[in-house]
Protein backbone atom coordinates (compact mmCIF):
# COMPACT_ATOMS: atom_id res chain seq x y z
CA UNK A 1 0.00 0.00 0.00
CA UNK A 2 1.65 3.43 -0.77
CA UNK A 3 1.38 6.21 1.82
CA UNK A 4 0.25 9.76 1.08
CA UNK A 5 3.28 12.04 1.56
CA UNK A 6 1.18 14.84 2.96
CA UNK A 7 -0.90 13.48 6.13
CA UNK A 8 1.05 9.82 6.24
CA UNK A 9 -2.72 8.00 5.09
CA UNK A 10 -2.53 4.78 3.77
CA UNK A 11 -3.68 5.09 -0.10
CA UNK A 12 -5.12 1.68 -1.23
CA UNK A 13 -3.62 0.76 -4.52
CA UNK A 14 -5.10 1.87 -8.09
CA UNK A 15 -5.78 5.54 -6.33
CA UNK A 16 -4.70 8.26 -7.60
CA UNK A 17 -5.34 10.80 -4.81
CA UNK A 18 -4.98 10.92 -1.09
CA UNK A 19 -9.04 10.15 -0.15
CA UNK A 20 -7.76 12.36 3.27
CA UNK A 21 -6.08 14.98 2.15
CA UNK A 22 -6.42 15.16 -1.61
CA UNK A 23 -2.69 15.22 -2.58
CA UNK A 24 -1.86 13.48 -5.61
CA UNK A 25 -0.63 9.66 -5.44
CA UNK A 26 2.74 9.31 -4.84
CA UNK A 27 4.68 5.59 -4.73
CA UNK A 28 7.22 5.02 -2.14
CA UNK A 29 10.04 3.52 -3.41
CA UNK A 30 13.60 2.50 -1.20
CA UNK A 31 15.46 5.40 -0.74
CA UNK A 32 19.06 5.81 -2.54
CA UNK A 33 21.94 4.20 -1.47
CA UNK A 34 23.35 7.55 0.13
CA UNK A 35 26.62 5.98 0.77
CA UNK A 36 27.63 5.38 -2.37
CA UNK A 37 26.65 8.47 -3.41
CA UNK A 38 29.06 10.46 -1.10
CA UNK A 39 32.15 11.59 -2.35
CA UNK A 40 34.96 9.28 -1.27
CA UNK A 41 37.14 11.52 -0.07
CA UNK A 42 34.23 13.70 2.26
CA UNK A 43 34.32 11.39 5.43
CA UNK A 44 38.34 11.20 5.22
CA UNK A 45 38.41 14.98 5.97
CA UNK A 46 35.39 15.60 7.42
CA UNK A 47 37.23 13.05 10.02
CA UNK A 48 40.24 15.25 10.13
CA UNK A 49 38.19 18.06 10.70
CA UNK A 50 36.34 16.67 13.53
CA UNK A 51 39.06 15.36 15.76
CA UNK A 52 41.12 18.85 14.97
CA UNK A 53 38.16 21.15 15.74
CA UNK A 54 37.42 18.88 19.05
CA UNK A 55 40.51 19.27 20.16
CA UNK A 56 40.81 22.97 19.63
CA UNK A 57 37.41 23.57 21.29
CA UNK A 58 38.72 21.44 23.94
CA UNK A 59 42.18 24.34 24.09
CA UNK A 60 39.93 27.20 23.54
CA UNK A 61 38.29 26.18 26.29
CA UNK A 62 40.49 25.12 29.01
CA UNK A 63 42.33 28.55 27.65
CA UNK A 64 39.81 30.59 28.71
CA UNK A 65 38.79 29.08 31.77
CA UNK A 66 35.30 27.91 30.72
CA UNK A 67 34.52 31.87 29.78
CA UNK A 68 33.93 30.41 26.00
CA UNK A 69 30.97 28.34 27.05
CA UNK A 70 28.29 31.89 27.94
CA UNK A 71 30.04 33.58 24.95
CA UNK A 72 29.13 30.79 22.85
CA UNK A 73 25.62 30.26 24.02
CA UNK A 74 25.11 33.85 23.21
CA UNK A 75 26.36 33.79 20.02
CA UNK A 76 24.00 30.75 19.57
CA UNK A 77 21.05 32.23 20.70
CA UNK A 78 22.27 35.45 17.99
CA UNK A 79 22.23 32.67 15.80
CA UNK A 80 18.77 31.26 16.30
CA UNK A 81 17.56 34.80 16.14
CA UNK A 82 19.27 35.16 12.91
CA UNK A 83 17.76 32.05 11.27
CA UNK A 84 14.39 32.74 12.52
CA UNK A 85 14.15 36.42 11.47
CA UNK A 86 15.60 35.07 7.92
CA UNK A 87 12.36 32.94 7.84
CA UNK A 88 10.25 35.97 8.66
CA UNK A 89 11.64 37.92 6.01
CA UNK A 90 10.97 34.86 3.51
CA UNK A 91 7.44 34.49 5.26
CA UNK A 92 6.46 37.98 3.92
CA UNK A 93 8.90 38.55 1.10
CA UNK A 94 9.25 35.41 -0.89
CA UNK A 95 6.16 32.80 -1.92
CA UNK A 96 6.11 29.57 -0.34
CA UNK A 97 5.77 26.73 -2.53
CA UNK A 98 2.68 23.55 -1.51
CA UNK A 99 0.85 21.35 -2.81
CA UNK A 100 -1.34 24.42 -4.54
CA UNK A 101 1.53 27.12 -4.97
CA UNK A 102 3.90 26.12 -7.55
CA UNK A 103 2.58 22.45 -7.67
CA UNK A 104 5.47 21.48 -10.29
CA UNK A 105 8.06 22.60 -8.29
CA UNK A 106 6.05 20.73 -4.97
CA UNK A 107 5.93 17.50 -6.72
CA UNK A 108 10.03 17.83 -7.46
CA UNK A 109 10.48 18.30 -3.68
CA UNK A 110 8.31 15.23 -2.91
CA UNK A 111 9.95 13.16 -5.50
CA UNK A 112 13.31 14.13 -4.42
CA UNK A 113 12.65 13.98 -0.50
CA UNK A 114 11.39 10.49 -1.24
CA UNK A 115 14.66 9.50 -3.52
CA UNK A 116 17.07 10.31 -0.82
CA UNK A 117 14.80 9.41 2.23
CA UNK A 118 14.43 12.81 3.38
CA UNK A 119 11.19 13.29 5.93
CA UNK A 120 11.94 16.24 8.06
CA UNK A 121 9.59 19.10 8.02
CA UNK A 122 10.19 21.52 5.18
CA UNK A 123 9.63 25.16 3.97
CA UNK A 124 10.39 25.92 0.48
CA UNK A 125 10.52 28.91 -1.09
CA UNK A 126 10.58 31.03 -4.46
CA UNK A 127 12.67 34.51 -4.23
CA UNK A 128 12.42 36.89 -6.88
CA UNK A 129 16.21 37.64 -7.62
CA UNK A 130 18.39 38.06 -10.73
CA UNK A 131 21.17 35.59 -9.07
CA UNK A 132 21.33 32.42 -10.40
CA UNK A 133 21.36 30.61 -6.81
CA UNK A 134 19.72 28.43 -4.22
CA UNK A 135 20.06 27.27 -0.71
CA UNK A 136 19.19 25.92 2.43
CA UNK A 137 19.19 26.74 6.16
CA UNK A 138 19.00 25.09 8.95
CA UNK A 139 19.31 25.40 13.28
CA UNK A 140 17.10 22.76 15.49
CA UNK A 141 13.85 21.93 13.52
CA UNK A 142 13.83 24.95 11.36
CA UNK A 143 14.51 23.53 7.80
CA UNK A 144 13.76 26.45 4.87
CA UNK A 145 15.28 25.96 1.45
CA UNK A 146 15.69 29.05 -1.13
CA UNK A 147 14.85 28.72 -5.05
CA UNK A 148 15.72 32.25 -6.97
CA UNK A 149 13.50 32.67 -9.52
CA UNK A 150 15.32 33.48 -12.51
CA UNK A 151 17.29 29.80 -11.65
CA UNK A 152 13.62 28.24 -11.43
CA UNK A 153 12.42 29.68 -14.59
CA UNK A 154 15.90 28.10 -16.69
CA UNK A 155 14.51 24.70 -15.86
CA UNK A 156 11.08 24.71 -14.24
CA UNK A 157 10.27 23.11 -17.96
CA UNK A 158 12.42 19.78 -17.11
CA UNK A 159 11.08 18.08 -14.38
CA UNK A 160 13.94 15.80 -14.42
CA UNK A 161 16.44 18.74 -13.82
CA UNK A 162 14.33 20.28 -11.06
CA UNK A 163 14.61 17.14 -9.06
CA UNK A 164 18.26 17.27 -9.67
CA UNK A 165 18.12 21.21 -8.38
CA UNK A 166 16.17 20.68 -5.54
CA UNK A 167 17.74 16.68 -4.74
CA UNK A 168 21.14 18.75 -4.64
CA UNK A 169 19.69 21.01 -1.79
CA UNK A 170 18.48 18.93 0.05
CA UNK A 171 21.29 16.25 -0.03
CA UNK A 172 23.27 19.09 2.13
CA UNK A 173 20.93 17.90 4.74
CA UNK A 174 20.37 13.68 4.52
CA UNK A 175 24.34 13.68 4.95
CA UNK A 176 24.45 15.83 7.43
CA UNK A 177 26.46 18.38 6.08
CA UNK A 178 24.58 20.98 8.61
CA UNK A 179 24.76 18.38 11.56
CA UNK A 180 28.09 18.87 12.80
CA UNK A 181 29.17 21.68 11.13
CA UNK A 182 29.50 23.21 14.82
CA UNK A 183 32.00 20.63 15.39
CA UNK A 184 33.87 21.42 12.19
CA UNK A 185 33.99 25.19 12.81
CA UNK A 186 36.58 24.43 15.72
CA UNK A 187 39.06 23.34 12.96
CA UNK A 188 38.45 26.25 10.17
CA UNK A 189 42.15 27.56 11.62
CA UNK A 190 43.07 24.84 8.73
CA UNK A 191 41.45 26.77 6.00
CA UNK A 192 42.70 24.43 3.23
CA UNK A 193 41.67 21.69 4.62
CA UNK A 194 38.01 23.13 6.06
CA UNK A 195 37.55 24.68 2.30
CA UNK A 196 38.50 21.55 0.92
CA UNK A 197 35.85 19.45 2.95
CA UNK A 198 33.36 22.47 1.68
CA UNK A 199 34.05 21.57 -1.89
CA UNK A 200 34.10 17.67 -1.27
CA UNK A 201 30.09 18.40 -0.04
CA UNK A 202 29.28 19.89 -3.25
CA UNK A 203 30.55 16.73 -4.89
CA UNK A 204 28.67 14.80 -3.29
CA UNK A 205 25.90 17.17 -2.93
CA UNK A 206 25.60 17.03 -7.12
CA UNK A 207 25.84 13.27 -7.19
CA UNK A 208 22.37 12.83 -5.17
CA UNK A 209 21.08 15.51 -7.66
CA UNK A 210 22.32 13.76 -10.50
CA UNK A 211 20.50 10.79 -9.11
CA UNK A 212 17.19 12.57 -8.48
CA UNK A 213 17.13 13.72 -11.76
CA UNK A 214 17.99 10.04 -13.22
CA UNK A 215 18.97 11.49 -16.56
CA UNK A 216 22.86 13.25 -16.49
CA UNK A 217 22.08 15.55 -19.48
CA UNK A 218 19.29 17.02 -16.97
CA UNK A 219 21.32 17.60 -14.03
CA UNK A 220 24.05 18.75 -16.51
CA UNK A 221 21.29 21.53 -17.47
CA UNK A 222 21.11 22.65 -14.23
CA UNK A 223 25.11 23.28 -13.66
CA UNK A 224 24.89 24.81 -17.50
CA UNK A 225 22.27 26.95 -16.50
CA UNK A 226 24.30 27.99 -12.92
CA UNK A 227 27.45 28.63 -15.30
CA UNK A 228 25.89 30.61 -18.70
CA UNK A 229 22.35 32.10 -17.49
CA UNK A 230 19.12 30.34 -18.18
CA UNK A 231 18.80 32.43 -21.56
CA UNK A 232 22.05 30.74 -22.90
CA UNK A 233 22.31 27.49 -21.01
CA UNK A 234 20.72 25.49 -24.05
CA UNK A 235 23.52 26.44 -25.83
CA UNK A 236 26.19 25.26 -23.84
CA UNK A 237 28.01 21.76 -24.39
CA UNK A 238 29.31 19.80 -21.67
CA UNK A 239 32.07 18.45 -23.19
CA UNK A 240 33.59 21.26 -23.76
CA UNK A 241 33.43 22.40 -20.53
CA UNK A 242 34.76 19.28 -19.54
CA UNK A 243 37.86 20.27 -21.76
CA UNK A 244 38.07 23.79 -19.93
CA UNK A 245 38.66 22.32 -16.96
CA UNK A 246 41.46 20.40 -17.85
CA UNK A 247 42.68 23.26 -19.26
CA UNK A 248 42.44 25.01 -15.79
CA UNK A 249 43.71 21.84 -14.36
CA UNK A 250 46.94 22.78 -16.23
CA UNK A 251 46.76 26.43 -14.54
CA UNK A 252 48.55 27.49 -11.40
CA UNK A 253 46.55 30.56 -10.68
CA UNK A 254 43.12 28.43 -11.85
CA UNK A 255 44.16 25.72 -9.10
CA UNK A 256 44.79 28.56 -6.22
CA UNK A 257 41.45 30.03 -6.80
CA UNK A 258 40.09 26.05 -6.47
CA UNK A 259 41.51 25.74 -2.97
CA UNK A 260 40.50 29.25 -1.45
CA UNK A 261 36.81 28.47 -2.75
CA UNK A 262 33.86 26.89 -0.57
CA UNK A 263 32.32 25.31 -3.67
CA UNK A 264 34.34 23.86 -6.46
CA UNK A 265 34.58 25.46 -10.21
CA UNK A 266 31.20 24.76 -12.04
CA UNK A 267 33.74 23.38 -15.24
CA UNK A 268 34.92 21.00 -12.57
CA UNK A 269 31.77 19.86 -11.31
CA UNK A 270 30.48 19.11 -14.65
CA UNK A 271 33.77 16.76 -15.33
CA UNK A 272 33.45 15.28 -11.80
CA UNK A 273 29.49 14.30 -12.20
CA UNK A 274 30.23 13.06 -15.70
CA UNK A 275 32.93 10.83 -14.83
CA UNK A 276 30.97 9.15 -11.58
CA UNK A 277 28.12 8.81 -13.68
CA UNK A 278 30.38 7.45 -17.01
CA UNK A 279 32.92 5.77 -15.09
CA UNK A 280 35.50 6.86 -17.47
CA UNK A 281 38.29 9.64 -16.38
CA UNK A 282 37.54 13.11 -17.22
CA UNK A 283 39.89 15.44 -15.54
CA UNK A 284 43.68 14.63 -16.45
CA UNK A 285 46.02 14.57 -13.75
CA UNK A 286 49.73 14.57 -14.94
CA UNK A 287 50.33 18.07 -14.15
CA UNK A 288 47.84 18.08 -10.72
CA UNK A 289 50.83 18.10 -8.29
CA UNK A 290 52.62 20.56 -9.85
CA UNK A 291 49.79 23.41 -10.51
CA UNK A 292 49.08 22.41 -6.65
CA UNK A 293 52.56 22.91 -5.35
CA UNK A 294 52.33 26.04 -6.97
CA UNK A 295 49.41 27.31 -5.58
CA UNK A 296 50.27 26.18 -2.11
CA UNK A 297 53.54 28.72 -2.74
CA UNK A 298 51.27 31.49 -3.92
CA UNK A 299 48.78 31.03 -1.06
CA UNK A 300 50.59 33.96 0.81
CA UNK A 301 49.27 36.65 -1.66
CA UNK A 302 45.68 35.12 -1.36
CA UNK A 303 45.69 36.27 2.09
CA UNK A 304 45.85 33.29 3.81
CA UNK A 305 49.18 33.48 6.10
CA UNK A 306 49.65 34.85 9.75
CA UNK A 307 46.01 33.34 10.92
CA UNK A 308 46.03 32.00 14.70
CA UNK A 309 43.13 29.81 15.60
CA UNK A 310 41.76 31.82 18.18
CA UNK A 311 41.57 34.98 15.75
CA UNK A 312 39.63 32.71 12.93
CA UNK A 313 37.07 31.13 15.53
CA UNK A 314 36.23 34.29 16.68
CA UNK A 315 36.63 35.60 13.28
CA UNK A 316 34.52 32.73 11.51
CA UNK A 317 31.65 33.22 14.68
CA UNK A 318 31.12 37.29 13.71
CA UNK A 319 31.54 36.38 10.23
CA UNK A 320 28.61 33.80 10.14
CA UNK A 321 26.50 36.19 11.88
CA UNK A 322 27.23 39.04 9.96
CA UNK A 323 26.72 36.86 6.83
CA UNK A 324 23.29 36.19 8.07
CA UNK A 325 22.24 39.14 9.81
CA UNK A 326 23.88 42.29 7.76
CA UNK A 327 21.89 41.07 4.19
CA UNK A 328 18.88 40.03 6.05
CA UNK A 329 18.53 43.70 7.91
CA UNK A 330 20.16 45.61 4.46
CA UNK A 331 17.41 44.00 2.55
CA UNK A 332 14.79 44.72 5.15
CA UNK A 333 15.57 48.81 5.55
CA UNK A 334 15.80 48.94 1.55
CA UNK A 335 12.36 46.86 1.33
CA UNK A 336 10.99 49.30 3.61
CA UNK A 337 12.21 51.91 1.76
CA UNK A 338 11.06 50.74 -1.44
CA UNK A 339 7.31 50.65 0.01
CA UNK A 340 7.43 54.47 1.04
CA UNK A 341 8.76 54.98 -2.43
CA UNK A 342 5.50 53.43 -3.91
CA UNK A 343 3.39 54.72 -1.56
CA UNK A 344 5.02 58.17 -2.69
CA UNK A 345 4.51 57.34 -6.27
CA UNK A 346 0.74 56.03 -5.91
CA UNK A 347 -0.01 59.57 -3.95
CA UNK A 348 1.46 61.39 -6.87
CA UNK A 349 -0.60 59.51 -9.21
CA UNK A 350 -3.46 60.43 -7.82
CA UNK A 351 -2.44 63.66 -7.99
CA UNK A 352 -1.56 63.42 -11.65
CA UNK A 353 -5.21 62.30 -12.00
CA UNK A 354 -6.86 64.87 -10.00
CA UNK A 355 -4.72 67.34 -12.26
CA UNK A 356 -6.04 65.85 -15.52
CA UNK A 357 -9.64 66.37 -14.00
CA UNK A 358 -8.91 69.97 -13.53
CA UNK A 359 -7.54 70.01 -16.78
CA UNK A 360 -9.76 68.72 -19.72
CA UNK A 361 -8.19 65.13 -19.26
CA UNK A 362 -4.94 66.51 -20.26
CA UNK A 363 -1.72 65.42 -18.54
CA UNK A 364 0.63 68.11 -17.35
CA UNK A 365 3.21 69.78 -19.38
CA UNK A 366 5.83 70.50 -17.41
CA UNK A 367 7.93 68.88 -14.20
CA UNK A 368 6.16 67.30 -11.50
CA UNK A 369 7.53 69.56 -8.92
CA UNK A 370 6.44 72.86 -10.44
CA UNK A 371 2.64 71.69 -10.97
CA UNK A 372 1.83 69.10 -8.12
CA UNK A 373 2.01 71.21 -5.07
CA UNK A 374 -2.09 71.92 -4.93
CA UNK A 375 -3.04 67.99 -5.58
CA UNK A 376 -0.51 67.03 -2.70
CA UNK A 377 -1.50 68.81 -0.21
CA UNK A 378 1.49 70.98 0.14
CA UNK A 379 3.06 67.84 1.45
CA UNK A 380 6.27 68.07 -1.32
CA UNK A 381 8.45 65.67 0.66
CA UNK A 382 6.17 62.86 -1.53
CA UNK A 383 8.65 63.72 -4.43
CA UNK A 384 11.24 62.53 -1.90
CA UNK A 385 12.76 58.79 -2.50
CA UNK A 386 14.10 57.19 0.80
CA UNK A 387 16.88 55.91 -1.51
CA UNK A 388 17.75 59.12 -3.34
CA UNK A 389 20.83 60.21 -2.03
CA UNK A 390 21.01 63.18 -4.59
CA UNK A 391 19.66 66.60 -4.09
CA UNK A 392 17.17 67.51 -6.51
CA UNK A 393 14.08 68.79 -6.85
CA UNK A 394 12.07 65.40 -7.31
CA UNK A 395 13.17 61.80 -7.38
CA UNK A 396 10.41 60.97 -9.87
CA UNK A 397 9.94 62.35 -13.32
CA UNK A 398 6.54 62.81 -15.89
CA UNK A 399 7.54 60.73 -18.64
CA UNK A 400 8.41 63.38 -21.22
CA UNK A 401 7.03 61.00 -23.71
CA UNK A 402 3.44 61.99 -22.62
CA UNK A 403 3.33 65.62 -21.22
CA UNK A 404 0.14 67.43 -22.60
CA UNK A 405 -1.15 63.88 -23.95
CA UNK A 406 -4.94 63.37 -23.10
CA UNK A 407 -5.31 60.31 -21.24
CA UNK A 408 -8.54 58.76 -23.48
CA UNK A 409 -5.59 58.76 -25.97
CA UNK A 410 -3.30 56.07 -24.08
CA UNK A 411 -4.03 52.67 -25.39
CA UNK A 412 -2.69 50.54 -22.40
CA UNK A 413 -2.97 52.70 -19.20
CA UNK A 414 -2.44 49.49 -17.29
CA UNK A 415 1.21 48.84 -19.16
CA UNK A 416 2.06 52.85 -20.33
CA UNK A 417 4.67 54.23 -17.66
CA UNK A 418 3.86 57.94 -16.57
CA UNK A 419 5.85 58.61 -13.66
CA UNK A 420 9.13 56.46 -11.98
CA UNK A 421 12.19 56.75 -10.47
CA UNK A 422 14.16 59.43 -12.07
CA UNK A 423 17.57 61.08 -12.13
CA UNK A 424 17.30 63.97 -14.91
CA UNK A 425 14.57 62.48 -16.15
CA UNK A 426 16.50 59.61 -17.02
CA UNK A 427 15.32 56.12 -15.14
CA UNK A 428 17.11 55.01 -12.53
CA UNK A 429 17.87 51.81 -10.50
CA UNK A 430 17.61 52.54 -6.86
CA UNK A 431 15.31 49.73 -5.52
CA UNK A 432 16.88 45.89 -5.36
CA UNK A 433 18.20 46.15 -8.99
CA UNK A 434 15.04 47.56 -10.04
CA UNK A 435 13.14 50.81 -10.02
CA UNK A 436 9.56 51.72 -9.18
CA UNK A 437 7.05 53.27 -11.44
CA UNK A 438 3.50 53.92 -11.64
CA UNK A 439 1.10 53.06 -15.28
CA UNK A 440 -1.36 55.24 -16.39
CA UNK A 441 -4.35 53.85 -14.14
CA UNK A 442 -2.37 54.59 -10.75
CA UNK A 443 -1.06 51.62 -10.31
CA UNK A 444 2.42 51.11 -8.59
CA UNK A 445 4.68 48.91 -9.54
CA UNK A 446 8.32 47.54 -9.01
CA UNK A 447 10.18 46.45 -11.82
CA UNK A 448 13.97 44.59 -12.19
CA UNK A 449 15.81 45.84 -14.79
CA UNK A 450 15.58 43.07 -17.08
CA UNK A 451 11.58 43.93 -17.40
CA UNK A 452 11.79 47.23 -18.05
CA UNK A 453 11.35 47.67 -21.54
CA UNK A 454 8.59 45.06 -20.89
CA UNK A 455 6.46 48.15 -20.30
CA UNK A 456 5.50 50.46 -22.51
CA UNK A 457 7.57 53.94 -22.23
CA UNK A 458 6.93 55.74 -25.59
CA UNK A 459 3.68 56.99 -27.38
Amino acid sequence: MNTCLQCGEGIPEGATVCARCGAPVLSITPPLPLQSLRHPLENLVFTLLAVVGGLSWLVLLVLTMGIVLPVGLALWFLNWVAIKMFRAHLLIHSVRVTRDHFPHIHRAVEEASQKLGFREPLEVYIMEGTTLNAFVAAMLRTRCMVLYSQLVEGIEEDSAALRGLVGHELAHFVLGHFRWRWLVMGAIWIPLLYLAWSRLCEYSADRCGQACAGDLQAYERVLATLAAGWRLARHVKPELLVAQANEAQNSVFARLIEMISTHPPLVKRVAEIRQFVLGTPQVTVERSAVTTLGAIMLLPFAGLQGITSVSVIALAFFALLAAILFPVFAQAREEARSKVCLSNLRQLSRAVQMYTLDYDDTLPTAKLETVIAPYVGGNMSVLGCPSDDTQGASSYSLNPGFLGWKTRMIALPARTVLLYDAEDDEPVLRHRDGLNLSCADGSVHWVSEPQIEEWIWEP
